[in-house]
């Protein structure tokens, strides 16, 4: 499948070159172009600290800049979306399917900025009237880019009517608790678990991510990983590791009556109720928040599947989750808990598990316990974790003999 412009000669143009040479002021025409004559953007909740109240200005297209990059996205997507970064010269009018999907995605992602399909009919004559303002282009040129620029908003207009479920909706910091402090010698960032409830609880997958932002330093919206599954009470609980600014700051401020903004879900990891098969999930770190949900899920099915979760971590005090799991372990007899940590000191610090982790335990990484074990054979396998801990479990599963079909992943 492929979308295309309306009919055009257009011949081979290359539009790429003027568009990235003059880039910084493209993009300030586009703003002031859509600040004067665009209606404004919807408005969207706002991140607050307990007892703070929110501003009642209306947003303007410049407000978005603090959110950014809107316009960097939006050229972008008019860029590569047409394969004008790929075969510069060679533009066709046509849209591959995973241009399609990804125009398709970013629209239904730029709601949570008040953006909805009647904003971009503006965007679009903004980008072909900057284009025409800023680039010297004949005028073959600049109906080529103006051809682009229709078709790029009408899908990011499409995207944006994929869901009627609100855009953003608030979410109140209900409790923080610190589970692991972090060991700044040894560069193991601090990890806290937080309990909010939505508002107006939105319907989204178990096991999903979501789109959120806090009040807490640059407050730009980040995914986090619900450790619970969708309810109608929206209680979630997150675990945030604090590996980046952003959450550090989260970790260090969040206080109970905070208000938070929620987003948008994404990612597809789930556990079919109808597959038969054995689980076997593999989580890293804050990776088993996604994994965690998913067995509180499991635990709601009259015949969850036999499940076997290998949780690791660069150290025993890192499993932070481990004295519940165990308990998960010991209350439901088709869940088998493997610990396993890049290295064994530091048992006597889980209080109440010393015991039951003896000869329990394993030393080393995650996945390489679950392939020794065979726990991955003729079962569907989950793997969780950040971006790089996910790409090695993944090639060591292949390399193990591990069918691409049986794997489902996520980056937390």
């Amino acid at each position: 499948m492929s979308h295309h412009a309306a009919p055009s000669d257009h011949g081979s143009i290359d539009l790429l070159s003027p568009i990235l040479n003059h880039l910084s002021p493209l993009s300030a025409r586009i703003q002031a172009i859509l600040d004067s004559q665009a209606p404004a953007p919807g408005p969207t909740a706002q991140p607050l600290r307990a007892g703070e109240f929110p501003d009642a200005t209306p947003t303007t297209w410049s407000d978005l800049k603090a959110d950014q990059p809107l316009l960097v996205r939006s050229l972008r997507a008019l860029l590569t979306s047409l394969g004008l970064a790929q075969t510069p010269g060679n533009y066709s009018g046509e849209y591959p399917q995973k241009e399609v999907d990804f125009l398709l995605a970013l629209g239904h992602d730029l709601r949570k900025h008040g953006l909805e399909a009647e904003h971009y009919g503006a965007l679009a004559r903004a980008l072909g009237q900057a284009g025409a303002d800023v680039l010297t282009l004949d005028e073959q040129a600049q109906a080529t880019l103006e051809d682009a620029a229709d078709l790029t908003c009408h899908l990011l207009a499409l995207g944006s009517q994929r869901s009627t479920a609100t855009a953003t909706r608030t979410a109140e910091v209900l409790d923080v608790a610190e589970a692991y402090p972090g060991d700044e010698e040894a560069g193991r960032p601090a990890i806290g678990v937080i309990r909010v409830q939505e508002s107006s609880p939105q319907p989204w997958w178990t096991g999903q991510y979501l789109d959120v932002r806090t009040p807490y330093g640059d407050t730009q919206w980040q995914y986090l990983h619900p450790a619970t599954p969708a309810n109608p009470d929206g209680l979630i609980e997150f675990h945030v590791r604090g590996d980046s600014e952003t959450r550090r700051a989260i970790l260090a401020e969040a206080q109970v009556g905070d208000q938070w903004v929620l987003g948008a879900s994404y990612g597809f990891l789930s556990v079919d109720a109808e597959d038969e098969r054995p689980v076997c999930m593999i989580a890293q770190d804050t990776g088993l928040a996604p994994l965690r949900a998913l067995l509180l899920e499991l635990a709601q099915q009259p015949e969850p599947p036999e499940t076997a979760l290998y949780v690791g971590a660069d150290s025993v005090a890192e499993l932070y989750e481990l004295p519940s799991l165990l308990g998960f372990a010991r209350a439901w007899d088709w869940l088998r808990v493997v610990p396993v940590a890049a290295e064994a000191a530091g048992i006597e610090d889980l209080t109440g598990t010393s015991a039951e982790l003896d000869g329990l335990l394993r030393v080393g990484h995650a996945v390489n316990a679950a392939i020794r074990d065979g726990a991955w054979q003729d079962a569907r396998v989950l793997v969780s974790g950040k971006e790089a801990q996910v790409s090695a479990s993944v090639d060591a599963l292949l390399a193990a003999g591990a069918d691409p079909e049986q794997l489902s992943v996520d980056k937390a």
